[in-house]
């Protein structure tokens, strides 16, 4: 009994902490707004589906959202480095 409200207890606190950072404000239009505003909803569809008692298949589908949501941010952050480097204007060949 105890282990089950400690859990809980463990459980709302970072459920607090990921509400803070998908909270955050985000670039309008951007990509990183979009998956945060998602990765929110989820969360919060995830923790109904964590009340529901089971916790095996509910850890294991947040843990796939969350990865996925991890892989979009780190495309989106390497594509905008590339796209920074690439539209650097280049200096002009001296004759």
């Amino acid at each position: 009994m105890a282990g089950v409200i400690l859990g809980m207890f463990l459980l709302g606190i970072i459920y607090r902490r990921l509400d803070g950072i998908f909270a955050l404000p985000q670039k309008p239009g951007s990509l990183s707004a979009y998956v945060f505003a998602i990765a929110h909803l989820e969360l919060s569809i995830l923790g109904i589906y964590l009340l529901r008692g089971n916790f095996l298949s509910s850890l294991s589908f947040t843990v796939g959202v969350a990865f996925t949501f991890v892989i979009i941010l780190i495309g989106n952050d390497a594509l905008r480095s590339f796209e920074k480097l690439s539209a650097r204007p280049r200096p002009a060949p001296t004759p």
